[in-house]
């Protein structure tokens, strides 16, 4: 009898204990669903150039979802500055040649989750370029977690 005691209040302790888990199909407390389209963090990186004096000025600009962009200078660089297709190898989501004639320098802006970075490498005309010959020129905060996208070009 005394056995029988002790495994009816093992059992009824086993019972009350409940898993701190949620389950499928329970939401938030505030009732909205915080990975729906309307609440995804998300920044859009686009190149900014403006012809200068000597060179071309060069910006990042980072517009989250809601259409709020900033614009993050770079410097100037020599040369005339376009848009272009990284090359894979790089993992670079936007890319931007600077030429004067053969040579000049790529910038590409690299996604660290919770940062982009900005790197610059050395280019010219017949040479492929060596990715771990970049050089960090500018560093962007981004929201942790946020998709980060680039622009068109």
């Amino acid at each position: 009898m005394h056995r029988l005691a002790i495994v009816l209040v093992l059992l009824a302790a086993c019972h009350k204990t409940k898993s701190a888990t949620p389950t499928a199909g329970s939401g938030s407390s505030s009732g909205v669903d915080p990975n729906s389209a309307a609440f995804s963090k998300r920044v859009t990186l686009t190149w900014g150039i403006a012809k200068a004096d000597k060179g071309t000025d060069v910006f990042l600009a980072a517009t989250d979802e809601r259409g709020e962009q900033v614009s993050h200078p770079l410097g100037n660089f020599p040369g005339t500055c376009t848009p272009v297709t990284p090359a894979p190898d790089m993992q670079a989501l936007i890319a931007l040649d600077c030429k004067d004639g053969a040579t000049g320098l790529e910038l590409q802006a690299i996604d660290r989750r919770d940062r982009v970075l900005v790197l610059k490498l050395r280019i010219d005309d017949g040479v492929t370029p060596d990715a771990m010959a970049r050089e960090q020129i500018g560093e962007v905060e981004v929201p942790l977690g946020a998709k980060i996208e680039a622009g068109k070009l």
